[in-house]
């Protein structure tokens, strides 16, 4: 047991071989994440370490990794390829460590931060979610060739209702408002004796040389209109 040398300054009894430092959950993850960590009394029996991959023998740094529950770290692409060899009726329990026999797959009850950060690293592969409780998805082979392109579908011709006809052509509706015709214009009621103006009467005089009288003349009638003339 120890006290870890992150700021958390958790009591753990892991510890990095590699650093030789106790490590707690928190910062094995942040700051360990591709070293050899186990615990303490592991190390106090063979401190001997190697800081490979199981599966392929290549430094840890190397490629990305996974960290299991029971501490082992592998390539996570080894371990896909070593998961996908397998039968694919292989139960979730049958898929073990490579070094210490135990399963890869955490009890759902298990929230510590190991076991939350494999989740999210194995979340993504079609072989480990089933184990993860996780909905299978399925995988497509690859040399199923593609599909032909799918055409853009053009939309159907709406349908438009025809004209209404009517038997009577007189009822057929019009499309500009009916005009009234003009009103007639009434005939003057005025009569041609109300229109008569009183006749002016223009007295011609007519002088008689020989006895220097002067007698009427002709009297002419004339009323305003040009047609009508009178003569008295």
């Amino acid at each position: 047991m120890g006290l870890c040398k992150c700021p958390l300054k958790k009591v753990t009894n892991l510890f990095c071989f590699e650093h030789r430092v106790n490590v707690c959950d928190s910062c094995l993850l942040s700051n360990h994440a591709q070293c050899i960590v186990q615990t303490y009394l592991k190390w106090l029996q063979d401190s001997e370490y190697v800081p490979q991959c199981r599966l392929c023998n290549n430094l840890l740094n190397e490629h990305p990794t996974v960290r299991l529950t029971c501490l082992h770290v592998f390539h996570k692409h080894c371990l896909t390829n070593h998961a996908q060899s397998l039968p694919p009726t292989t139960a979730p329990a049958s898929y073990t460590c490579l070094t210490c026999q135990e399963g890869i797959f955490p009890d759902v009850s298990n929230k510590s931060p190991i076991a939350e950060a494999m989740r999210k690293s194995l979340a993504t592969e079609t072989w480990a979610r089933p184990g993860l409780g996780l909905p299978v998805r399925e995988r497509i082979p690859d040399n199923i060739p593609p599909g032909p392109p799918q055409l853009a579908s053009t939309p159907a011709p709406q349908k438009t209702a025809p004209p209404m006809f009517h038997e009577n052509p007189a009822k057929q509706p019009s499309a500009t408002p009916a005009v009234s015709p003009p009103e007639p214009i009434p005939a003057p009621t005025t009569s041609l004796a109300s229109s008569f103006v009183e006749p002016v009467a223009i007295e011609q005089t007519k002088v008689n040389r020989q006895d220097n009288k002067i007698r009427p003349g002709l009297v002419v009638l004339q009323s305003l209109d040009p047609t009508i003339v009178r003569w008295w």
